[in-house]
């Protein structure tokens, strides 16, 4: 699991995941480890095939 975060503070990336709510994605960004936890700065999303 990942936690997507933006480089942009108060910046949320919801929006960006909402259109697939309950769907397998492709999401293509930067992952990074923080203290144990990935995150995943989202450069594109779209559908899984």
């Amino acid at each position: 699991m990942y936690l997507p975060v933006s480089s942009k503070p108060g910046d949320p990336q919801n929006s960006k995941l909402l259109p697939f709510a309950e769907s397998k994605v492709k999401v293509t960004g930067t992952h990074r480890l923080v203290s144990g936890l990935h995150t995943i700065e989202i450069k594109t999303v779209s559908a899984a095939t």
